[in-house]
């Protein structure tokens, strides 16, 4: 079994705007029942990977993400493991207009009115090729992506992949699509981008694919060239934006058998009658009967319940959870027929499709993973970009020119090259000096490694 723990819209930050709203007091209380799901044994073991489908912040802002860092760390604590892993993709409210200047305005206007979709993509391309200021509006969200695993491939493929490797069925392969590429806040549906290198899914006879990403397909210029792939590929689809729950199993003419799940929001602007704060546990496994492979979705949706002002079942649900099989076709001749849950569960590990350039080749050898993992954090959490960038150009990661501005992409090339070049024990010596003594952590670089 892989268990995902799914939140969206948390909108950190959105709590500053001078009206009481009970945000912090939710978020509070969702800790509180992850607790109760896990001693009362609901969800029977920890959540493998934390999903957040968008909306992590209100104003795309490194204080509003750091804040939530620090959130998620405590999701982490209670309701995961050791090797629990988190991904996220950006929404709407994770872009900071304010960076864009006159010429990425003026580029993102452009944009926005030109009708025809393959110069829109065309243009798209060409703006990444130049490190355009129309991407200036993702880069905090990108920094604070990049410290959890979830940063784009690039600018000209905004997307990321993740393989979650099971036994007894095919492995499970999430993608993470950017939607948010051209907006501002005169979004509308049908005003959008996703691109053609996000939706042209490529299929794997091993792999089983879930695709999540903040705005509904309904959202997108190009959503009759994206839905061909999209009602096609994925097994499971999983949004945001619109802040209503909703849970559909649908066969679509091919006969391809596919779950969508729209998250509801754990905190919209203001809850109502209409709009109530939830979050979701997803748990997937394969069925070990059959020649076809079946994947089994279990979707248990939590909800405010505003008499006991806390969370409980899904006032839509007539029961904890709601079950859904998918005939995923033809189970493959590697996989294994009858497996029990415990090996599937301990099975699970976690890769990085995208493939990263650690600069030119070196004797030197490669740190382990969860360290280097561990040092992006915590550089990103614990330091301000002015201390970070101060850090990479005093051990000759960076130049004097990133002093004025620091893109995501670069700090995550310095980190990189530190890595290629045998100086993350320098990084992480540099980072602890920065902290106060009672923070400090032992470095896991030995020197030169």
């Amino acid at each position: 079994m892989i268990r995902f723990l799914h939140f969206s819209d948390i909108h950190f930050g959105q709590e500053s705007n001078g009206r009481w709203e009970p945000h912090e007091d939710v978020r509070s209380e969702v800790l509180n029942d992850l607790r109760r799901m896990r001693s009362e044994s609901v969800i029977d073991g920890p959540a493998d990977v934390i999903l957040v489908s968008g909306d992590i912040a209100q104003s795309g802002l490194e204080s509003e993400y750091k804040t939530a860092s620090e959130w998620l760390r405590r999701v982490v604590e209670i309701a995961g493991g050791p090797n629990t892993v988190i991904r996220t993709v950006p929404g709407n409210h994770d872009v900071n207009l304010t960076t864009l200047g006159a010429s990425g305005e003026l580029a993102q206007n452009a944009l926005r009115a030109e009708k025809d979709i393959r110069v829109v993509y065309r243009y798209l391309n060409e703006l990444a090729a130049q490190r355009s200021p129309v991407f200036s509006k993702l880069d905090d969200y990108r920094s604070f992506a990049n410290a959890h695993g979830s940063d784009f491939e690039s600018l000209s493929a905004p997307y990321y992949r993740t393989t979650f490797e099971m036994k007894g069925g095919k492995s499970i392969r999430l993608h993470g699509l950017c939607s948010v590429m051209i907006c501002d806040k005169s979004d509308s549906p049908g005003g959008m981008v996703l691109g053609a290198h996000q939706f042209t899914i490529e299929r794997h006879e091993e792999c089983e694919d879930i695709v999540m990403m903040h705005h509904p397909l309904s959202w997108y210029r190009d959503k009759g060239h994206a839905a061909t792939y999209l009602h096609s590929r994925p097994r499971l689809v999983i949004t945001g934006h619109e802040h209503e729950f909703r849970l559909e199993r649908t066969a679509r003419l091919n006969a391809h058998e596919q779950l969508t799940i729209a998250a509801g929001a754990l905190n919209p602007p203001n809850a109502d009658s209409i709009y109530s704060y939830s979050y979701n546990w997803i748990e997937l496994s394969w069925l070990p009967e059959g020649d076809n492979a079946s994947l089994c979705a279990e979707v248990y949706p939590r909800a405010w319940n505003q008499a006991s002002t806390g969370f409980g079942i899904h006032p839509g649900l007539q029961k904890l959870s709601q079950r859904h099989v998918i005939d995923c076709g033809r189970r493959p001749a590697s996989s294994v027929a009858k497996v029990s849950p415990a090996v599937m569960t301990n099975a699970l590990t976690d890769t990085r499709a995208e493939s990263t350039d650690f600069g030119p080749e070196s004797d030197l050898p490669m740190p382990s993973e969860e360290a280097f993992q561990q040092l992006s954090l915590l550089f990103w959490l614990k330091l301000s970009k002015e201390r970070r960038v101060e850090i990479l150009i005093r051990l000759g990661l960076l130049t004097e020119h990133a002093r004025s501005r620091l893109p995501s992409s670069f700090e995550r090339e310095a980190l990189n090259d530190a890595r290629a070049s045998g100086k993350l024990s320098e990084v992480w010596e540099a980072m602890m000096s920065e902290l106060p003594e009672s923070e400090r952590e032992s470095n896991p670089f030995m020197s030169g490694e």
